[in-house]
């Protein structure tokens, strides 16, 4: 091989399961292998299928090699010394060396993400980033970041929160063969089945007039009925994918969308 002779050394490990906990945030991850130096240092490698960044934008790839660090030296009590990243595409190495105040600065960022998550996810909001790649997002349109009046999903969660009240209380009362056993006095006493099943029927196609997100070239198919479609995750990972191997995003993000449509024509 170009990049390392894989008969030249004999890896530690390879594929190792790493696992933590900080705080109540659990960490987990397959570490791809693990070497000794001629110092008997520990070395942390991981692979990469796509293109090295330049050298000046390396450091922030490093972020994840970094906690497989930190929990490393958590479980065998031994600081590892430094951090290899070989990527195969243009087979480019590029190595970092840490020290006990990379792991604490890792440790307080890790932890700032998660408690940014768990704020975002408890005030239900989870606010978009401005950055370079916005001009060839398809998302930009109906972004929040940009549009004063920026669909929201608000309208998608109260149906479905109203539709499953509703069918729980149709659930209630199929525990009685006989509407006549349903004591007056219960909070289903008065309820007719019928005519909630009926109200969920009338409900129901609202769902379809509701943007919806997460959709991908998988799950596009079993919406064909939807009003309208907002597809994010498949366009986002094109960009990614397009970004890293240094191709035009747009051109391939307008076969990624000519591909979705012909999954619901």
């Amino acid at each position: 091989m170009s990049i390392e002779d894989p008969t030249s050394f004999d890896p530690l490990e390879r594929e190792r399961w790493v696992r933590g906990t900080i705080n109540d945030l659990n960490l987990r991850g397959i570490l791809d292998r693990m070497d000794r130096n001629q110092k008997g240092e520990l070395i942390i490698v991981d692979y990469k299928s796509g293109k090295a960044p330049m050298a000046k934008y390396k450091e922030p790839r490093f972020f994840a090699l970094k906690l497989y660090a930190m929990l490393i030296k958590d479980e065998l009590g031994e600081m590892p010394a430094e951090l290899k990243l070989i990527y195969l595409k243009n087979s480019t190495i590029h190595t970092l060396k840490i020290s006990e105040e990379d792991l604490i600065d890792v440790k307080n960022e890790i932890l700032e993400i998660w408690e940014n998550i768990k704020k975002a996810y408890k005030d239900d909001e989870f606010p978009a980033t401005k950055n370079n790649l916005c001009d060839w997002c398809y998302y930009k349109p109906i972004c929040p970041v940009f549009n004063d009046d920026a669909p929201s999903t608000e309208e998608l969660r109260s149906i479905n929160e109203t539709i499953y009240d509703l069918k729980e209380e149709v659930e209630a009362l199929d525990m009685f063969k006989d509407d006549n056993d349903i004591p007056k006095e219960s909070p289903i006493g008065s309820k007719d089945r019928n005519k909630i099943q009926n109200k969920i029927k009338k409900i129901d196609p609202k769902k379809n007039c509701v943007i919806g997100f997460g959709i991908t070239e998988k799950t596009i198919a079993k919406l064909r009925s939807a009003d309208g479609l907002v597809v994010g995750s498949a366009i986002c990972k094109e960009i990614t994918r397009s970004l890293n191997n240094r191709q035009n995003p747009v051109t391939n993000v307008s076969k990624v969308v000519a591909k979705l449509r012909n999954k619901i024509s």
